[in-house]
């Protein structure tokens, strides 16, 4: 068994000398569209996902690039946020690209780049209000650099694969969930409609940030449906109303701010306000998810129409959403197809989840010898 440790100056190597680091320059204004045309432009880590970066706009000119595979990160605050480019792209002022000159060292040095933390502080200047880190300062950085961190690249290679086939596997599912409803919609005898509030009950959150024991659970805001849990995230042991609670398998809709809809597959968590949780009313949950799925662009829209404010939509919006109403019999027909692909669907986002837990409590602790590689092989090789 191999266990790693602890590294000296000598096991060290400065960033410039494993990789080439490309500094982000945006494009025109007026170059940048979302049309989709071009190749995507990054900004900063609110693009960021947990992996990969998701496109929101695209440009035709690009001034700087980084390649497919280069390391992502994030230069003002949040600084030191991680994401591969999973494609060629265009990158502005709050990202820079780390390219590893061995692509083989690429797995290796996003997990150190990924696991420094509050380390970043010490390499960022606050000569404005936010923190910013140089391409000197990423250069002249010195990382443990061992001559067996190929071993430790591949162990993560596998739970980034694993989780990744999780992930393609969850989002397969929620397709085929939605084409059996529209399939069920175009195939219904009667055209009527109701409203979505009449279909779902839509229960807000509540101020639960405020004042926060930073103990017990999981305060949810849009945040972390956006990016997950982090270091900012709030905790809070108070006692909240089961409507106000989401349970592994829940619906969230973020009305508020970011628009959105998502599955909860974590522990059980608060939420906080600006979130809906969506619960049965005359159609269930699986559905309800299906109908704010099909309204999600025009509520957006409606937000993003909102110039002086948060963008947001209200209760009327809600009820003059109008959604296709089905028979006992039809809406009976399509449970029996999409319940089983739902119950199977949080099976498997739980599991993604739990193994997401496991890479981020293993890097940091290969990364100083507290673990064996071997061992987390075991339990990996058990989770399969």
């Amino acid at each position: 068994m191999l266990k790693m440790t602890l590294m000296s100056d000598l096991d060290q190597k400065k960033i410039s000398e494993i990789a080439t680091v490309v500094s982000g320059t945006s494009p025109k204004g007026g170059d940048i569209n979302d049309a989709g045309l071009g190749v995507p432009f990054y900004q900063g880590s609110k693009e960021f996902g947990s992996l990969h970066p998701r496109p929101e706009r695209f440009t035709e000119h690009p001034v700087k690039t980084a390649l497919a595979g280069d390391i992502l990160i994030s230069v003002r605050a949040p600084v030191g946020r991680i994401n591969i480019a999973d494609t060629d792209c265009a990158i502005g002022r709050g990202v820079m690209a780390v390219r590893p000159k061995n692509p083989a060292d690429q797995t290796y040095l996003a997990a150190v780049l990924g696991a420094m933390g509050a380390e970043w502080d010490s390499h960022a200047s606050d000569g404005t209000m936010f923190s910013n880190l140089s391409k000197p300062g990423l250069e002249n950085m010195k990382i443990d650099w061992p001559e067996d961190r190929g071993l430790i690249g591949e162990l993560l290679d596998a739970l980034t694969g694993k989780i990744e086939a999780n992930r393609q596997l969850v989002d397969s599912i929620g397709r085929l969930i939605v084409d059996e409803c529209h399939l069920a919609f175009e195939r219904r005898e009667g055209q009527d409609e109701i409203s979505l509030v009449e279909a779902v009950r839509l229960v807000n959150g509540g101020a639960f940030t405020k004042d926060a024991s930073q103990t017990g659970r999981m305060v949810i805001r849009i945040k972390e449906l956006n990016s997950g849990p982090s270091e900012s995230t709030i905790y809070n042991s108070i006692s909240v109303p089961p409507e106000k609670t989401s349970y592994p398998g829940d619906v969230l809709f973020a009305w508020s701010g970011s628009l959105g809809v998502w599955r909860w597959y974590q522990d059980e968590a608060i939420i906080n306000q600006h979130i809906f949780k969506v619960l049965p009313k005359a159609h269930p949950v699986w559905l309800g998810w299906v109908h704010i799925l099909n309204s999600l662009v025009g509520f957006q829209d409606i937000a993003a129409g909102k110039a002086t404010t948060m963008g947001h939509i209200t209760k009327d919006h809600l009820t003059r959403a109008r959604v296709p109403k089905l028979s006992a019999a039809e809406l009976d027909a399509l449970t029996a197809n999409v319940e089983p692909l739902w119950d199977y669907q949080v099976r498997i986002g739980q599991e993604m989840h739990s193994l997401i837990e496991l890479r981020e409590f293993v890097i940091p602790r290969l990364l100083v010898g507290d673990l064996q590689v071997a061992s987390v092989e075991k339990d990996l090789e058990e989770a399969r």
